[in-house]
């Protein structure tokens, strides 16, 4: 089974929350800003019985969203076929960017958890406990802020400093090629065993319109899953015209 089918068979709950990610994310990020802020303003009042419990609070509810966010986010790299059935970690074709975000999200959580357990407990005068919420709130919210960059630079890969991580071609792989074969032979292992089509015939691609398809590539066809959910039209459209119709040029 392809990781694009298995992500297909994912419950519709499950899809769901993984396209809720980019909601999901705004929540921890305030949250890792906010915390090193009140952990500082706790310090200036001295036992700091003012400002500790909303900083309490509100590295609760970092964590909390946090982990709601990774979950999400791994979800949604499941959904494009960029961390395969069995593994954990995305594998290529998934983008270099992808492993960044989620580096820099597990290294925020890694520090959110023990400025949580330092606020808690009771307020020191002196010592590295008592700058230890500043200190590693700083580093959640670094952590974070670093993971929402390299996520916008995944979702808007128009800004001129982003890599090309929505590319027809990098779609194209994620979505299609562990079927289609990158040279859309169909010689891939999952490719053979489904008796996928050869992208390349001329014959073929002189019979297909575009629209039938982009109506396959998103609603599916036969064996084939659907990526509706994770794609638009327009990307579709896209794969179509810049990576499916040039692999017939030369071809008998």
């Amino acid at each position: 089974m392809s990781a694009s089918e298995a992500a297909a068979l994912l419950p519709l709950g499950l899809r769901l929350a993984a396209l809720k990610h980019p909601a999901l994310v705004h929540l921890p990020i305030a949250a890792a800003l906010l915390v090193p802020l009140l952990a500082g303003l706790a310090l200036r009042e001295g036992d700091g019985a003012g400002w500790r419990p909303p900083a309490r609070l509100l590295a609760a509810l970092g964590l909390l969203g946090g982990l709601a966010a990774v979950a999400s986010g791994w979800l949604w790299a499941r959904l494009l076929g960029w961390v395969p059935p069995g593994r954990y970690w995305p594998t290529p074709p998934a983008p270099d960017l992808l492993r960044g975000h989620l580096l820099f999200a597990l290294g925020g959580l890694a520090a959110g958890l023990p400025t949580l357990l330092l606020l808690r407990g009771p307020a020191v005068r002196r010592g590295l406990r008592r700058w230890g919420p500043v200190l590693l709130g700083l580093a959640w919210a670094g952590s974070w802020g670093a993971a929402g960059h390299w996520g916008g630079r995944m979702v808007f890969p128009e800004a001129p400093s982003a890599a090309l991580a929505w590319r027809p071609q990098d779609r194209f792989r994620a979505a299609c090629a562990s079927c289609h074969g990158e040279d859309g032979s169909a010689r891939a292992r999952d490719g053979r065993s489904l008796k996928g089509r050869d992208l390349r015939s001329a014959r073929w691609q002189g019979k297909v319109t575009d629209e039938r398809l982009i109506r396959s590539i998103l609603d599916g066809r036969e064996d084939m899953p659907g990526f509706g959910a994770t794609m638009t039209e327009t990307e579709a459209a896209a794969i179509v015209h810049e990576v499916i119709r040039p692999m017939a040029a030369g071809s008998r």
